[in-house]
């Protein structure tokens, strides 16, 4: 064999062989996310605790809609939050990291009520019964700055997979929820 089909050969082993493991490395990663599953929360929302009719006027209507989340009461105020992520695992334990969860709204705004508690609740289900899942009611303080940890296991543990996974946030006193975590991929720089 001459060296140029040698060469031609050896590119097609190379090109075999990058292919496969192509093919293989994204099967290896299925694996083991069903052997160790996870669900991974990047981005977070506040609530907003009114619905508005499809115009967009609240105010003269006579009714008051609540934002309701999986069967979730909301909190009576605005809230937003800054930065939120969390991470699920299959036996239940929970990580979130918040920072920035405070008020939008009132003479309070920017700020938080003294000795606010949080507690998660993880959503599997967007019909009922919801399949929910909660750390300690008891919750976690949250700084004056708006930044909590909760590093606790949910009860019941989760079903995974999660069909359509959702994260609250809830107040620990009234258990209404106050911010959401949205699954995805983190797309910040941070």
């Amino acid at each position: 064999m001459n060296r140029y089909a040698l060469a031609r050969v050896f590119a097609a082993m190379a090109a075999s062989a990058f292919l496969m493991s192509a093919t293989a490395g994204p099967a290896a990663a299925d694996d083991q996310a069903n052997n160790n599953p996870s669900l991974t929360f990047n981005r977070g929302v506040g609530v907003d605790p009114l619905l508005c009719p499809a115009s967009g006027v609240c105010a003269g209507t006579g009714t008051v809609a609540l934002n309701e989340v999986r069967g979730q009461h909301p909190g009576g105020l605005i809230w937003t939050i800054n930065k939120l992520k969390a991470t699920v695992n299959a036996n239940g334990s929970i990580q979130v990291t918040g920072k920035g969860l405070v008020l939008v709204s009132t003479n309070n705004a920017g700020g938080i009520p003294a000795g606010l508690k949080v507690f998660a609740t993880l959503s599997c289900l967007s019909s009922p019964n919801f399949a929910l899942s909660s750390t300690t009611f008891t919750g976690v303080t949250v700084s004056p700055t708006g930044d909590f940890q909760i590093n606790d296991m949910l009860k019941p543990t989760p079903v995974f997979p999660c069909a359509n996974p959702l994260l609250m946030i809830q107040n620990a006193s009234l258990s209404h929820w106050i911010a959401l975590g949205i699954v995805g991929s983190d797309d910040s720089n941070d």
